[in-house]
């Protein structure tokens, strides 16, 4: 309806909260996406242990492993020694390739 209403038409896609929270419908806070833009800006889930998102410890390797969705695939960025290096991949990467719709699952 939020189209409708505001633009007086319908949207072809989805709405994506801007600040993740689905309660907040303020027309300020909402915009047009697709579901792959949608899905970038999804919050840290609750069962990570690193504290960042995609980035999680790869037991095999005993490294971090930094993994980043891109167009419905999920693609391995690389495995690290260092935390600080492999945080500053993923954030490096989301802005690179999810531009607006980037989220790195702390706010």
């Amino acid at each position: 309806m939020l189209g409708f209403f505001e633009y007086g038409e319908f949207p072809e896609n989805e709405i994506d909260h801007i600040d993740g929270n689905p309660n907040n419908n303020a027309i300020s806070n909402l915009r047009l996406s697709t579901s792959s833009q949608n899905k970038c800006n999804t919050k840290l889930r609750k069962d990570n242990t690193s504290g960042v998102k995609g980035l999680h410890w790869y037991k095999a390797y005993s490294k971090w492993q930094v993994n980043i969705g891109i167009n419905k695939k999920t693609k391995c960025l690389g495995y690290f020694d260092d935390f600080f290096e492999a945080c500053c991949t993923i954030i490096s990467a989301r802005n690179k390739l999810h531009k607006e719709f980037k989220n790195y699952g702390y706010n």
